[in-house]
């Protein structure tokens, strides 16, 4: 038994902003290119923090999360 629909989301989320970052034309200045990048893995990043990481429950930094 496996959570296939928690599998899916990332495999589409990372589908997604992979094809994001595939669109970022590459004529683009480097550090511009490496911003938008950078911005891009933050939502999945956001969300494995979110689904599955537990903020609440660390010591020092569990209070500012609900």
């Amino acid at each position: 038994a496996y959570p296939m629909r928690s599998i899916l989301t990332y495999v589409v989320l990372s589908l997604l902003l992979t094809a994001a970052m595939l669109l970022i034309p590459g004529e683009w200045n480097l550090w511009l290119r490496l911003t938008l990048k950078s911005l891009l893995i933050l939502p999945f990043v956001l969300y494995i923090v979110r689904t599955d990481f537990p903020l609440k429950r660390l010591p020092v930094i569990g209070k500012y999360f609900k």
